[in-house]
């Protein structure tokens, strides 16, 4: 079976302040399209799902582990399962596409 949606036929969740996402799911595979507003702020957390994720617009400042760097446009990076990680939207809004598995789906934002 083959399907087809734009973006805006799936509803767009506010998960925390200036966090938005607009999840996909097939029954094995979540991609979502993450909406950051400058300034916005995911506190640490982690989880078991393994993470890839791709900057389309804006810079962030994401720390894994022990590591911290600064991400922008074209950048990719990636989270291993039950890895400590946060993420801070720099000066302008921050749009990635995030890639998840197991599926993710609840995208809450805990310190467990």
């Amino acid at each position: 079976m083959f399907d087809f949606c734009d973006q805006e036929s799936v509803q767009r969740q506010n998960v925390a302040e200036g966090i938005f996402v607009r999840p996909f799911y097939l029954h094995s595979t979540c991609l979502a399209i993450l909406d950051m507003e400058a300034g916005s702020f995911l506190p640490e957390h982690k989880h078991i799902h393994e993470q890839i994720s791709y900057v389309l617009e804006g810079e962030a400042e994401v720390g894994i582990g022990p590591l911290s760097r600064t991400v922008g446009k074209g950048d990719f990076f990636f989270v291993k399962s039950n890895v400590v990680h946060s993420c801070r939207a720099l000066s302008h809004d921050v749009t990635m596409i995030v890639a998840s598995s197991p599926v993710l789906r609840d995208y809450v934002f805990s310190e467990e």
